[in-house]
């Protein structure tokens, strides 16, 4: 059967290669099915155009890929859909895994995964195709039956992730894409992120990839990512790497293996984890080897400068190991760039201006300060909603550069106003504490970089707020 992927319109500063989908697309053209899919993070499109694209293609199923931004855009999607013609419409993604009945009721959609979504959908697909509705027996489906929302049981996590072909790169070839996160620098353009490991077993209580991930954490060989990053770099003229894992350190072998196999085939390609390691699970060794191997950047999930703020955050993180790995970094000439949460559970004046002094005598190369999303799913969030229905919340709005729907949480002697002008003030004083720090962002900064950074919330509002 004929079927569409699409990756929904959201705003953001930068876009990547929507990975999950790549996936997607690969398993379903394994099972011989046809695959058209549509980035309109890439391309935005208007309902008219889309509408007239919908006739041309004649998909036989449509999948829609949803994060939590895109879920008011993804339901006017849907009814633009249903107004052409009956199609079959399967959301999946973080958004219906975390939340799956809401989100599935609030799409409007015919079909949600939730869940690791590549058997499920190909067993969707397959039976769509020899038009069976005994939907009952796909694990990690959720659909409609007389007029009630049906959950099927979860469907197990695959085991071995070298058993799932690389993504379907040429759908989402990465010279298509500007990827810049915000100061992060780049080496070599084009860029490709990937990923090595999936999930995490820490359960912080702002993350939504506990609930996405259910803690666990599988990891890919060595071979195996060495094989696409050589794919990369030879079909798609691919010259810089982003490791897109949520903790790409974890199991210190992993790491080891893969730094290991790059060496051994003697790949010479530069290569960033800007998604953030954790401070703790990494060492001397390790970052000589990653140097070694092409590393010359990685993020740090500090957070906060209070230790009290991480531990009711259940950071599982002791404070007096974040700057001895700073400098074990520094050591090998390995970028820094530590990620700080103003507005954490608890948070006061007081923990603030620990985590901006702490930042501040940190012998980091970059920082950036987020404000405090509640995800939905998240113990936060559970505090945030205070009864409130999903309804009534300004999706559109989930922004960590700017913290819009932070203002529903209750703080000691801070609202949400407080936390926008905490933050411009923590980047202001971690940036003119060491000049040094402006001038190395600058001499890295390209076009693409400084456009990315004029884009994001935050800059906007430090424009209208500069004399504060």
């Amino acid at each position: 059967m004929k079927i569409l992927l699409i990756q929904p319109e959201y705003k953001d500063t930068w876009a990547a290669p929507p990975i999950g989908l790549g996936y997607i697309a690969s398993v379903l053209e394994q099972a011989d099915h046809k695959v058209v899919l549509s980035d309109y993070t890439l391309q935005p499109i208007s309902m008219v155009a889309f509408k007239v694209q919908l006739a041309v293609c004649k998909p036989d199923l449509i999948g829609v890929s949803l994060m939590v931004r895109a879920l008011p855009y993804v339901k006017k999607l849907i009814q633009n859909i249903k107004e052409v013609g009956d199609y079959p419409i399967v959301i999946g993604g973080p958004q219906p895994t975390i939340a799956p009945e809401f989100t599935f009721n609030y799409t409007g959609a015919d079909f949600a995964v939730f869940g690791e979504g590549e058997l499920t959908i190909v067993e969707l697909a397959d039976f769509l195709s020899a038009g069976r509705k005994d939907y009952g027996s796909i694990q990690g489906l959720i659909y409609k039956q007389d007029n009630k929302t049906v959950i099927n049981n979860p469907r197990d996590f695959i085991k071995d992730l070298n058993v799932l072909s690389f993504p379907a790169w040429d759908y989402i070839a990465p010279l298509k894409y500007n990827l810049q996160p915000v100061l992060t620098p780049i080496k070599e353009k084009p860029i490709s992120p990937i990923i090595t490991t999936r999930g995490c077993p820490y359960k912080c209580n702002y993350c939504g990839g506990s609930i996405m991930w259910k803690r666990s954490f599988r990891m890919r060989s060595a071979a195996n990512i060495v094989d696409e990053i050589e794919l990369l770099r030879d079909k798609f003229g691919v010259k810089q790497i982003f490791l897109s894992d949520d903790n790409f350190t974890l199991q210190k072998n992993h790491a080891v293996a893969m730094c290991r196999e790059i060496l051994s085939r003697k790949i010479k390609i530069p290569w960033a984890c800007p998604n953030g390691i954790r401070v703790d699970k990494v060492d001397d060794e390790l970052f000589g080897l990653m140097r070694e191997a092409g590393c010359y950047l990685v993020s740090l999930g500090i957070e906060s400068g209070s230790q009290e703020i991480l531990d009711r955050a259940k950071k599982q993180l002791d404070l007096s190991q974040v700057e001895e790995t700073v400098k074990l970094a520094k050591k090998h000439k390995i970028l820094t760039y530590g990620f700080f949460i103003v507005g954490l559970l608890g948070e006061t004046k007081k923990t603030i201006r620990q985590t901006i002094e702490f930042a501040k005598k940190l012998p980091l190369d970059r920082a950036w300060f987020n404000v405090l999303v509640p995800y939905p799913g998240t113990e936060v969030f559970d505090l945030y909603a205070q009864g409130k229905s999903y309804d009534e919340i300004d999706w559109a709005g989930v922004d960590t550069t700017t913290g819009m729907i932070t203002k529903g949480i209750k703080y000691e002697d801070l609202n949400a106003e407080d936390m926008v002008y905490w933050q411009r003030r923590a980047l202001k004083e971690f940036y003119l504490a060491r000049p040094s720090r402006i001038f190395s962002v600058l001499r890295s900064m390209s076009t693409g970089s400084i456009k990315t950074l004029t884009k994001t919330s935050f800059f906007k509002h430090w424009v209208k707020h500069k004399n504060e």
